[in-house]
């Protein structure tokens, strides 16, 4: 690929814990990496759940956002510009259980 080449990607696709560290996206090397939109499902069936988004870091000063999501819902996050130079990082943890799905998509862009 040559400096500027842009490719679309699924960044994150996978059931959330309670540990942050444990759903991460982490900018590419080479590449500045940019989340347009997070999707977030609760599949459980009687309990909303709480999800927490962090960026550069997982400290409370690094929240991006904290997202309730009822029993079943859906929660559809578009129009981000969230940008991850090469190894920085963004974290996604639910406050109990795994019953929450997220996907993240973005795309990456070859800087270097």
């Amino acid at each position: 690929m040559a400096i500027g080449d842009v490719t679309q990607k699924k960044l994150l696709a996978k059931a959330l814990s309670a540990t942050n560290t444990d759903s991460s996206i982490t900018g590419a090397v080479t590449k500045t990496t940019t989340i347009t939109s997070i999707t977030l499902v609760n599949l459980n069936t009687t309990t909303a759940r709480t999800i927490t988004i962090y960026g550069y870091g997982t400290a409370a000063g690094n929240t991006i956002a904290v997202i309730t999501l009822a029993a079943l819902a859906t929660e559809i996050l578009t129009g981000l510009d969230y940008v991850l130079a090469a190894g920085e990082q963004y974290y996604f943890k639910q406050d109990a259980g795994t019953d929450v799905n997220a996907t993240v998509m973005g795309i990456e862009e070859v800087v270097s």
